[in-house]
This record gives C-alpha cells, structure tokens and sequence, in this order.
C-alpha cells in the first residue's frame, strides 16, 4: 500500500537552515507563484452585485472588532508563530492583513453583512439573519481561496502532481513548497452551492419566518479567549467513529456536509456556536454526543476541531504556554493529513487511516486554549 506523505508542515532541521541560508531567493520565487495566481485568478466584477470592479475590498473572514478584541497593538498570530521551521509563512501580521480576501467591492463588504459584524447583536444567540451573513462570508473565502488555488495549479511546473512529487529531482524546499498548492480540493461548486443557498435566504428572510441554519452547539463564556475563529470545517466522523462524510468519495452526487464554527472573543465575554444548514442532517449524532459532554469536554473537542482541521484560526500574542503545552500544540497544528493515491487504496482504508490519525481521543493531549486557563486578562 503506497501512501504519499507530507505528514507536517515543518522542515527538517537540515532543510530549514538550508532555507535560512537561501531565503531571500526562495521567498522570491514563492511570492512569484502567489502573486502570477493572484493576478491571474483576480475576478473583473464583485460577487455578490455583479458590477464591473477594478479594487476589490480587503474583506475579513472575521469581523474587525473581534480581531481587535485579541490583538497586541495591532499584530495577531497566525498558526504558523506555534510551528518549528516553518518556511513561507507569516508567523504573526497586522489587523487589516489578517484573514482578508478580494471578489466583492467596499459597498457590499459595508452592507451585506451589517448584522452579525455588530457586536451588540451579540447579547444573545445569533439570529437566522446573523447565521446566514456568516455562512455567506465563509463561502465567498472559499470560493476565493479555491479560485486562487486553482490558479496555483496551473502555474506549477509539469510534470509535478499528487503520484509524482516525491520523486521529482527538486530541493526539497521547492518539493514542500509545491506540495503546499496541490493538497485542496479545488472544486469550487459546493463552496459556490453554500453561497446560493445563503444570498437567496436573505433575499426572502424579511418575508419569511423560515429557518434554513441549524445551531447544533453554543455556549457564552463569562471570559475572553485567546483567538478567534469563523470558518467552515468538514468532519469525516462524529465522536465515537461514526461515518459523517466520506470525503474520497469522488461520485458527482454525493456532496460534503460542512459545518461552521465561531469562536467570537468579545470585550467581556466570548460566544462559540457551531451551525449548519439545515438540509446538513449528518451532524445530528455529533451535535448530540457533543452537548452531552461537560462544558470542559465540550470546549476541548471544539478547541482541537479547530486547531487541527483549519488554519483559519488567529491568536493573541499574548498566550502563556509551558514548553510542554508548545510542544503538544506544535505538534497538533503541524500535522496535516496524507496526500494519498487513492487509486491504490480502498475508501474504507482511507477512512480508516483518517480516523486513527486525527481521532477525538487526542483531544486532552493539546492545550485547551478556549479554557478559563487561557483566558485574556483585562487590564
């Protein structure tokens, strides 16, 4: 059974001073790739209105005032300040840096989303309207991530693939940096399905007492977290193993069930709440082995969710770990799942050999950072 491996994002001690050593000439190939993509991926007109556009809104994939509830004078960190020989990869960046993307122009970035970027509409549980702008912002990044990937795609040189990476005669810092643009999925339809379901809620929501998103989990903390987070993840399995989505099932009917997560660190307080659109009936089972769980348990399943599946997830400087609890969240957010034949190997293996490697069992083996432990502290 040949399973093709990039385990983690980080180098080896040997290739991370080698690209130390080289740094200026490899970033600039690096920022070559990115910014050939980008140029070419960049749309002509604005999502959401359609209207011919020549700039494009820096929008946030979380709301400013959220953003500035964790920073530090202005600088937040990204997953990567936690990784060991990380190459490419800003370790920490400014607010109007932080999780932005560019297809939709200023006047809808303003408007559209009005509700859920007010942080007085969160005295209590988000409303239908809220979830809907959420799930709208989650799939426009998507679709603007997918979009720029796909692009990467078609600038990597050939013959360079899944199957033949490893053994291209290459540095191996120009194998990892190419096998960073190859590992996403890139079909946009499902992330763009996402987007039509939620535009055509908010056309008729003011006419409609319809609920189209269902909250499976929320909790309101009396305490501030250390990061924030709003995305969309996909689970393959529910808590005691259970097939939640077979994602190498590459059938064109059978579609993911993604669920979105939002850690929200407000001025006093923090609101975490997990939802899905309510035709996503496969999280059922999750959501309830998920609220029959303590707080405690409960808050640590999220917090390793988060920290293991996306990198979407943006921290206070300011978070006081033990050279242990570095290791283990190192460790955690450095590992990221097989690039695999699956020519060679049957689904059921690779389900399998998913759940074994990201089971919700190593939960409590990672730093519970949505803890009171890890809370910011006022002044």
């Amino acid at each position: 059974m040949d399973y093709k491996r990039f385990e983690t994002l980080s180098l080896s001690d040997e290739e991370y001073n080698h690209y130390k050593a080289n740094e200026i000439d490899y970033k600039k190939k690096h920022s070559k790739l990115i910014n050939k993509a980008r140029e070419s991926s960049k749309p002509e007109k604005c999502y959401i209105c359609g209207k011919q556009c020549s700039s494009f809104c820096n929008s946030h994939s979380i709301p400013r005032f959220i953003l500035k509830n964790i920073s530090d004078n202005g600088m937040i960190h990204t997953p990567a300040w936690f990784i060991k020989n990380i190459p490419f990869v800003d370790k920490e960046v400014g607010i109007n840096k932080t999780g932005v993307f560019k297809i939709i122009c200023k006047e809808c970035d303003s408007k559209v989303f009005t509700d859920y970027e007010n942080e007085d509409n969160y005295k209590s549980i988000p409303t239908q309207i809220m979830l809907s702008q959420i799930a709208l912002k989650n799939s426009l990044k998507q679709i603007s991530k997918k979009q720029l990937e796909s692009q990467l795609h078609q600038e990597i040189p050939p013959p360079l693939n899944i199957s033949s990476i490893e053994e291209m005669p290459l540095e191996p810092i120009l194998q990892y940096m190419f096998a960073q643009f190859i590992t996403d999925i890139l079909d946009t339809s499902e992330a763009i399905d996402d987007y039509d379901y939620a535009q055509e809620f908010l056309k008729i929501l003011s006419k409609s007492n319809d609920y189209r998103y269902h909250i499976g989990y929320s909790i309101k903390l009396d305490y501030v977290v250390p990061y924030a987070f709003q995305s969309q993840i996909m689970l393959t399995h529910d808590l005691y193993g259970s097939i939640i989505n077979r994602n190498y099932d590459m059938s064109p009917e059978y579609r993911i069930q993604n669920i979105d997560i939002c850690v929200f660190p407000l001025k006093e307080t923090s609101q975490i709440f997990i939802f899905t659109r309510s035709d996503f009936t496969r999280y059922s089972k999750f959501y309830e082995q998920l609220n029959k769980l303590s707080q405690k348990d409960a808050l640590s399943i999220i917090n390793y969710i988060i920290l293991v599946f996306s990198e979407e997830v943006y921290f206070n400087p300011n978070i006081n770990l033990k050279l242990s609890e570095e290791k283990e969240l190192s460790d955690c957010i450095a590992k990221v799942a097989e690039i695999i034949d699956i020519r060679s190997v049957s689904p059921n293996e690779v389900e399998k050999n998913h759940m074994n490697r990201f089971s919700f069992s190593n939960h409590k083996n990672i730093p519970n950072l949505l803890s009171l432990e890890f809370q910011i502290k006022g002044e």
